[in-house]
């Protein structure tokens, strides 16, 4: 592979919850219909001016802020990412979408072909989404939503901290799905 990649399409997006007791990823589950995949950087920055210039400049990264177009509902999508629950079987399901409550936790691994071979693996190891289940219906079209989210610094109870993101590129594309405890583990 060389230092440059050139990404053109998204071939798949995991998600996995992330157990804040055990401190490790559930399995993954791959979100159907993913069109997309938009990272976002949120920079804090300030500056000292004097005598009428700028002299010093911060710009400290903060958080990440993700969009991913999809289309569809999958109850086990829907479990990881706003804690929603489900019973029924394969004729009627109901889903039981509830107020005033804390949404869970979950990573996020996106996997992105590169022209020049392989793929790139870009993931979010602690996240949390940022917007209600909504969606856009219309009449003789697929049914679409964006799934946003926020993914921040995770720190563990040891005081490990891991990135708030990471990317890996590999030749070969790797199976799914992804080991999201060791995708995440800290580098040697």
């Amino acid at each position: 592979m060389t230092d440059k990649t050139v990404i053109y399409s998204v071939n798949a997006v995991e998600i996995a919850a992330y157990d804040t007791v055990t401190e490790t990823w559930g399995t993954p589950v791959q979100l159907r219909y993913a069109g997309g995949f938009q990272p976002d950087p949120n920079m804090a920055e300030d500056e000292i001016k004097s005598v009428g210039a700028i002299e010093a400049m911060l710009s400290v990264l903060e958080s990440y802020n993700g969009t991913i177009p999809t289309a569809g509902i999958a109850t086990d999508e829907l479990s990881i990412i706003y804690g929603i629950s489900s019973s029924g079987d394969s004729i009627a399901r109901t889903m039981d979408i509830e107020g005033g409550v804390i949404l869970p936790y979950f990573g996020i691994i996106a996997h992105l072909p590169v022209r020049e071979g392989g793929v790139m693996r870009y993931g979010f190891p602690y996240c949390i989404a940022t917007s209600t289940l909504s969606a856009n219906v219309e009449q003789n079209q697929f049914m679409a939503r964006d799934f946003t989210f926020k993914a921040g610094r995770l720190r563990k109870s040891d005081g490990t901290t891991l990135p708030i993101g990471r990317m890996n590129t590999n030749a070969e594309a790797p199976a799914l799905p992804t080991d999201f405890d060791g995708f995440f583990a800290p580098a040697a």
